[in-house]
This record gives C-alpha cells, structure tokens and sequence, in this order.
C-alpha cells in the first residue's frame, strides 16, 4: 500500500506541476531565485525522482494554501486571485507564480503562505527574496503600487504567523535579477552555478556529490551546528530545571495533598512498570531445553546524530 500511495503521490504532484507551473527547465522561477543555485540549475538539467518525504511536504504546503483560501472567501471581504502568473523575458525568461494576489482600490497585495516543519522564530532569507522578487515582477508587469506578505502556516501546532508590510525595493530587485541571469547562464553551460548552504541542505536531492560537503571541514555550516549545540546545551540546562522543580511540588503534593497554583492543578499518581525476570526466565527456559537467546532478535536500526564537542583551540 505504501508504495502505491507513493506512486500515486508522484504522479499527481507531476501533473499539478505540469498544469500550474509548466516546463520549469524553461524559465527560472521565484523559488529557484530563493533557494541554493546549484540545486536549482541541476533540477532543470538533470530532474530526479521526489522522495516520499518531498511529496508528503508538497501536499502539506498546499493543504495550508487550500485551508487559507477556504478563510478568506468564507469572510468575504477580500477579492484576490490564486496561483497568479507573471512572467518576464528581460534579460532572461523568469516566471512566477504567485500563491494569493489581492485586488485593492489603487494597489496589489501579494501573499507567499509558507508551511514550516517548525515555526522559525524569524523570516527565512530565501522567503524574502521569493516575496521580492514576486513583488517587483508584478510591479513592472502591472505598473501598480504592490504590498506583500508572508503567512507562516504551522499544520503541526496548529498557529499562525503573518509577517507583513513588505514593500517592492528595486535595488534587491535589480540584485535578484542578476541571481536569475547567473542561474540561466549555468542552466545553459556558460558559468558553473553556486553553492549556498543552509538549513534545508539535508533534504536536497543533489546533496550526494555536492562540493560543499566533500571536506570533513564545513565553515558554512557554522552557524548551524553552533545553534544546534547551544540548544542541545539549553535543553540539559532545562531539562535539570524541570526535574529540580517537579521534585519540589511532588514533595509538597506528598506533604499536603493536591492543590492548584499559577492556574495549574497539582496532583500525585502512581505509575507502574513491568519488568522482566530474566533469571527465573532464563531457568524456566533451560528446564524446556531452550535457551533465551532463541527468542532475542535484533530490532530495526534507524540513524541517529552524533555529536563530540571538541572545545576550542587555546
């Protein structure tokens, strides 16, 4: 069954990519203006098979998009467009397509909807360079004012984050323009694209024989191994803290029975576990002429991360 949910998933997610977005290897988009060069340039000259973890992720970006559309035309207050397509060929062939265009009096509104694994505590750069870049296309291609916004869509704990008063700005504009111009150039063999990495490397498709992660040594990952380290940090600290405290309600609950405090109620119960005596099991099985290692598999292995703080040099 799984894999004919995957199957099915890839063959919808290739003709909803057909109808709304067209050949990709055609034009440079907003989301390649957005993300890492090199993974946009190869997903046009050598397209590979999405993972099941890449359709799931698809289907949740447009579930939010369907959710936030479903909103806004039950309130009625608003008249706007979905998927809106605008496109350029100066100096190259761009493309965009916008997921809500709103109809003011004397202005367009623009809103990218992001569904987020995780809610970031700030916008992601590659966000924002989507939403200007969409911007300005529309601006040049209309010649009206444009204001835009991203909404953060979290499915998971189900909130909402909208980051608004964006406005076009034609130096990150122009500056834009010049990524889309690079991107087109190593589509078509003239320069060799960049590598930028970031907090969605691990999901890439073209990872494998990436350049940046050929050295045990990776700089550009800096930033994001010491955050993951500090919050690994913190989360011991936390986790010594929460245990501290509970101790000391747990001892005052003993003492006093339950009571409520800081809109919390504060109660004792007990709980139970089962355990195993191997040794009278083990005699048990002996006695049959078996042995316990005949009913001892070794379960499934699943990677996890390791991680050996080497301190800094003196």
């Amino acid at each position: 069954m799984i894999d004919l949910i995957e199957n099915a998933l890839s063959e919808l997610s290739a003709q909803h990519t057909e109808r709304e977005l067209g050949d990709r290897s055609s034009y440079v988009g907003a989301s390649d203006i957005g993300g890492c060069p090199r993974k946009a340039v190869l997903s046009k000259i050598d397209p590979r098979p999405h993972t099941l973890s890449e359709l799931l992720r698809f289907r949740r970006g447009h579930i939010a998009e369907d959710i936030i559309a479903e909103s806004l035309e039950h309130c009625g207050r608003f008249r706007f467009e979905r998927q809106y397509e605008v496109e350029d060929n100066d100096p190259v062939p761009v493309k965009a397509h916008l997921d809500f265009v709103f109809h003011g009096r004397d202005s367009l509104g623009v809103l990218e909807v992001k569904a987020p694994r995780t809610m970031p505590s700030s916008v992601y750069d590659s966000w924002e360079m989507q939403l200007y870049f969409q911007m300005g296309l529309l601006q040049k291609a209309t010649g009206v004012p444009v204001k835009g916004g991203i909404l953060a869509v979290d499915l998971f704990e189900g909130t909402l984050r909208l980051h608004n008063g964006y406005r076009p700005n034609d130096e990150i504009f122009q500056g834009l323009r010049q990524r889309a111009q690079q991107i087109w150039d190593a589509v078509n063999g003239v320069v060799t694209p960049e590598i930028e990495t970031g907090p969605l490397c691990g999901y890439c498709n073209y990872i494998e024989d990436c350049p940046a992660f050929k050295a045990d040594e990776i700089p550009e990952l800096s930033s994001e191994a010491l955050r993951l380290g500090e919050l690994k940090e913190q989360k011991k600290l936390l986790d010594k803290e929460i245990k501290q405290r509970s101790q000391h309600m747990l001892k005052i609950v003993q003492e006093t029975g339950p009571f409520r405090a800081g809109g919390i109620y504060f109660t004792s119960r007990q709980r139970s576990y089962t355990v195993t005596d191997f040794a009278s099991l083990g005699e048990a099985l002996s006695s049959a002429g078996l042995l316990l290692d005949d009913f001892q598999t070794t379960r499934k292995s699943s990677p996890y991360l390791e991680m050996k703080f080497l301190g800094k040099a003196a």
